[in-house]
């Protein structure tokens, strides 16, 4: 019985050094999409300003 409880709280402590090695790369992940994200925003928000322009150009 002894062993076993030993290896639970071997298994409980192994979890932080697997946090702490992808915590870094998830949230580089994160701030990558939110970037790429915020740029395609960007991108969609002036195209739609120009072919707003460009309707409103060509109505008159």
């Amino acid at each position: 019985m002894e062993m076993n409880v030993d290896e639970l709280v071997k298994l409980s402590e192994a979890w932080l050094p697997v946090v702490l090695e992808y915590s870094g790369k998830l949230t580089l992940a994160l701030i990558t999409l939110l970037i790429g994200w915020w740029l395609i925003s960007r991108l969609m928000s002036s195209i739609d300003e120009h072919a707003r322009s460009a309707v409103r150009w060509t109505a008159r």
